[in-house]
């Protein structure tokens, strides 16, 4: 006898040959008239006792649904706690040693700025331990909250404007230039830089390709006046970080924290938060370009031509990626080409949640990551349940976001997010609300 298939069970089935036999026969109906009146009456007991089964608390027939995997949506895990002494991470930048060097808003003389390093232990972050990953730099000098910052060609953090004293508002003329590794050691880890020709609250810097770094925007308070008025006129700090040009052929009134990025022509172009988007460039006295970059949702039907509070990155060469923002808060994106001179803003994936007061973060791999936010209207909105604590992640090659993991803590006014050196992300600070540390 041939050995049968191991699939059934032995003792019910004939050997191979007795099966193709009984193929060959014609079909016996009152066998399978039988049969199917048999389970037709068996799926009706079982229709009839499952929910009873149910009922009585039989686990067996709930369903399961497995986690997402942490490969597919990240983790987030608290890395240091800035609650006391007080300092909520408002300002932050990787220097090139890896640390991140942040400030918060200006309580009380002297300013207090932070180096923070993360000590991976076990893959992991260990927890703020005083001297061990957290290092309070002490800067004498001025208010550096509100202010601008990039890097020199050298490495060193260069900083304009920020806040006269604590009038909240009124911005500083004074550059700052922190050293190129800041320590706690007595001498002091920054020294003032040039000063510009007027204050800047809330200005952008952008370090351009021959080592220049161009500042725009802000907003000062003239001498004997009560209001501010808007720094209209950009300046250009030289490489080595010793003077300023003041660009006077550039006057233009551009909106506060411009998003402004750097083409590879050397031109600085201005993205934001307000359209139209246009060209400056730095040399001689300075120039705006004739050409406006108008957005694309600034037709029928969303006519969103003024994204305040959104966010914007470059994330390729001479590629642009804007998001979010909008008072109601939006959830769309747009991208420009800028080796086009003729080319426009073009629609590309919305994220699943709107947002303002978000971060852009450009990733290793060229993805781009969004944290934070609120879709809550007005300013800043400290309602709890219109927060956003899921992250996004935008594929460039696709123009589709994917939701990441959700973080702990809200941020969105006053937060920021860094790449560390690692790839992670560092997400950090907001104000307006309990739970910002």
């Amino acid at each position: 006898m041939t050995q049968v298939n191991h699939s059934v069970q032995k003792n019910s089935v004939p050997d191979n040959h007795s099966t193709i036999k009984s193929q060959s026969r014609l079909p016996n109906y009152s066998k399978f008239f039988k049969n199917t009146v048999a389970g037709l009456l068996l799926l009706v007991i079982l229709f009839v006792l499952a929910p009873a089964a149910e009922a009585k608390g039989s686990r067996k027939l709930k369903r399961v649904t497995a986690p997402v995997p942490s490969a597919t949506v990240g983790t987030w895990e608290l890395s240091f706690d800035t609650s006391f002494p007080a300092l909520p991470v408002v300002h932050a930048s990787v220097l090139p040693n890896g640390k991140v060097l942040h400030w918060g808003p200006y309580f009380f003389p002297p300013t207090v700025s932070r180096l923070w390093g993360c000590v991976l232990i076990g893959g992991l972050c260990d927890p703020d331990i005083p001297g061990n990953n957290t290092e309070n730099i002490v800067y004498t000098g001025e208010n550096l909250f509100c202010s601008g910052h990039s890097f020199l060609p050298d490495g060193r953090l260069f900083v304009s404007g920020g806040t006269i004293g604590n009038t909240g508002d009124h911005g500083l003329a004074a550059t700052t230039i922190f050293n190129l590794s800041p320590s706690p050691a007595a001498t002091p880890p920054a020294n003032p830089g040039p000063t510009m020709a007027n204050g800047r609250w809330y200005p952008s810097n952008a370090t351009l390709p021959n080592g220049e770094t161009a500042i725009l925007s802000g907003i000062y308070r003239p001498p004997g006046s009560k209001g501010n008025v808007f720094n209209e006129i950009p300046e250009v700090l030289n490489s080595a970080g010793t003077s300023l040009r003041i660009l006077t052929g550039a006057q233009r009134l551009i909106p506060l924290y411009p998003w402004i990025h750097v083409g590879t022509d050397g031109r600085v172009f201005y993205a934001g938060p307000v359209s139209p988007g246009r060209w400056l460039d730095t040399t001689g006295t300075g120039s705006w370009g004739v050409t406006e970059k108008h957005y694309y949702y600034s037709g029928a039907p969303l006519y969103l031509t003024d994204r305040g509070a959104g966010s914007s990155v470059m994330y390729d060469v001479n590629k642009v990626l804007i998001a979010g923002g909008g008072n109601p808060a939006s959830a769309t994106a747009e991208t420009i080409d800028l080796t086009n001179e003729t080319g426009f803003w073009q629609s590309t994936g919305s994220m699943a949640n709107a947002r303002r007061h978000l971060n852009l973060t450009l990733l290793a791999d060229g993805k781009v990551l969004a944290t934070g936010g609120t879709n809550g209207g007005g300013f800043n909105s400290t309602c709890i349940s219109e927060a956003i604590f899921q992250a996004e992640l935008w594929n460039p090659a696709t123009g589709v976001w994917s939701t990441m993991a959700s973080a702990a803590k809200r941020r969105q006014y006053h937060s920021t997010a860094v790449l560390l050196l690692d790839g992670r992300v560092l997400a950090a600070g907001h104000t307006g609300a309990p739970g910002s540390s």
